[in-house]
């Protein structure tokens, strides 16, 4: 066995999981923080005006996108903690990145 092919096809893949854990968190931060209740496709889709739908119906959305931009946060963070182990072969990258991840997405459904 060759170590150093080893090792960079280690890299490439790390590579490829960083760039989707970064998207990942990027979608988790649109969902925790940017994204109204809901979208005019939403609204479309169902039949129900943005502006007709109950405030109580709006905050509840909320808590339903948060919620689940907290999971995705949680999952884009054990994805780069695998990235990590991958690039590097620490394995202190898995073991923080999986008890941050679970701290996260766990912490926002409770908050929830």
């Amino acid at each position: 066995m060759n170590r150093p092919t080893e090792l960079r096809h280690d890299k490439v893949a790390g590579g490829l999981l960083l760039a989707i854990g970064v998207l990942t968190l990027g979608t988790a931060i649109y969902f925790l923080a940017i994204r109204p209740p809901m979208l005019p496709e939403d609204a479309h889709f169902t039949g129900v005006a943005v502006d007709e739908i109950s405030p109580r119906m709006a905050d509840w959305l909320s808590i339903v996108f948060h919620t689940w931009g907290g999971f995705m946060a949680g999952f884009g963070i054990l994805i780069l903690g695998v990235a990590g182990y991958l690039m590097t072969l620490r394995p202190g990258y898995l073991r923080w990145g999986a008890a941050v991840a679970v701290a996260v997405a766990f912490g926002r459904f409770l908050a929830s």
